[in-house]
């Protein structure tokens, strides 16, 4: 314990740094999914009108929000913190997302509770129109 340690002061606690494309792949590890991960350009995407943070949650590509979250944890694991385990982490948000919680919230509403907008239709057509633009 901290107290009993004499441990004090600010530390942050964001974990190890992963891209994005490691969390995807753990999150496909975690839940046993073969979901295949098609990586689109980001000026493709924005002419689709995929606009980055509202359609993927944790990823911005706007150079203004580079480093977002990556602040150094260093200091809180030499003392000895230890992150809950990531498995853990994409299991529980995966099932808080399903029980449709009424906490959800859309974020740029947050009168109007949360649903994807990247529906399957538009998500069917991204991927038909970069299969036409990269054939």
């Amino acid at each position: 314990m901290s107290v009993e340690r004499h441990i004090t002061g600010t530390f942050n606690l964001t974990g190890k740094s992963i891209t994005f494309r490691e969390f995807l792949a753990g999150c496909n590890e975690v839940t046993d999914s073969d979901t295949e991960w098609i990586w689109i350009p980001e000026d493709f995407l924005a002419k689709q009108g995929i606009a980055d943070w509202d359609h993927f949650i944790g990823w911005r590509w706007d150079p203004q929000w580079r480093g977002f979250a990556q602040i150094s944890s260093e200091r809180a694991f030499q003392a000895g913190w230890k992150p809950r385990p990531f498995n853990e982490t994409v299991l529980d948000f995966l099932e808080y997302y399903r029980t449709q919680h009424p906490k959800i919230i859309d974020w740029r509403n947050p009168q109007t509770p949360w649903q994807d907008p990247l529906t399957p239709e538009k998500e069917q057509a991204v991927l038909a129109a970069w299969n036409s633009a990269s054939a």
